[in-house]
Parts: C-alpha cells; sequence; structure tokens
C-alpha cells in the first residue's frame, strides 16, 4: 500500500493508494491530485521465445481484468498454423482489450492502451517450458503464475513542459 505522503510528484501529495488497487485507481490517484502532470497507462509484453505460432483450440490463454470491470476476462485463442494467423486470431477474438503483433525479433508481443494486467498461458508448451506456439510460458489452464502474469505501466506527461520529479 502507498499511505498518503509517500509518493509526490513535483511537489504534490498523490496520496494514499490501498495494496489491491487497480490500474484505474492508481491514475485516479495521480490525476486527481497533482496539477499539470497527467497520468495513462499501457502495457506492452514480449513472449520470451520465438514461437512458431502453432497451437489447436484453447490452448493460447490470455487474462485480462479490463478497467473498471471486477472480474477479468479468459480469452480462449483458437487454433493456428503460423505465427500470422495466431497474431489474427488473438486480435480477432480479444476485440481490442489485446492487441497482437510479432515484434523485430519474431517474438509474440502482445500490448494494451489501459496498463491492465496480462495474463498469458500456453499449454503447447513442454513442462515448465516457453516452447510453445506462442513463446509464452506453460502452466495449468485458469492458473497464472508470475511467470504467466505482467502488470502494466504508468506514463507520467507533463501539461506544462517542466520537468516530471518523482519524490
Amino acid at each position: 500500500a502507498v499511505h498518503a505522503g509517500d509518493i509526490k510528484i513535483n511537489g504534490q501529495e498523490v496520496g494514499a493508494i490501498a495494496a489491491s488497487a487497480d490500474m484505474e485507481k492508481v491514475l485516479e490517484a495521480i490525476n486527481n491530485n497533482v496539477d499539470n502532470v497527467e497520468a495513462t497507462a499501457f502495457n506492452v509484453v514480449v513472449a520470451k521465445n520465438k514461437g512458431n505460432g502453432v497451437t489447436t483450440d484453447g490452448q493460447l490463454e490470455i487474462n485480462v481484468a479490463e478497467l473498471g470491470q471486477s472480474n477479468a476476462t479468459t480469452f480462449n485463442i483458437s487454433a493456428s498454423s503460423s505465427m500470422d494467423e495466431l497474431v489474427a486470431n488473438i486480435n480477432a477474438e480479444t476485440g481490442g482489450v489485446v492487441r497482437a503483433s510479432i515484434n523485430e525479433e519474431g517474438k509474440l508481443m502482445l500490448s494494451n492502451s489501459t496498463g491492465a494486467t496480462i495474463k498469458v498461458l500456453d499449454t503447447s508448451a513442454s513442462a515448465s517450458s516457453y516452447d510453445g506456439g506462442s513463446g509464452f510460458y506453460t502452466g495449468t489452464s485458469g492458473t497464472y503464475a508470475a511467470a504467466n502474469t505482467f502488470a502494466g505501466f504508468v506514463k507520467l506527461t507533463s501539461l506544462d513542459g517542466t520537468p516530471v520529479r518523482i519524490e
């Protein structure tokens, strides 16, 4: 938890933030208490390994709790036979909640513009490995370990051109 006075931005207190607070509450605390700074969020997750895109129905699971929602949605992605098809399936089946692309290294990249935590599970991979179609870690369906869970990031932008200082 963050207690009132623990964090200051440009000399202004952010206020208290509960340990259980989601990204929406973090942004709200900053935007409601700090003048001339805008807080936004994003998330970018890159697979550890370069996958081949080969998965069967539901082997790639993406779980996201959208901002303002108390329950997460799990997307069980359709079968694919290539990275391009896997990317297309993710983009079509997540309805914009998560955007998929392939980075310069040929690895699957998942992102959002909300900062919501992205959880990814690839059951096409061997036990305790990243060798599946997506290049993400394996595990048991519906169970997300630290290796499967990726929290978002906060971006602070100065609205008056002065530097942003965090104390």
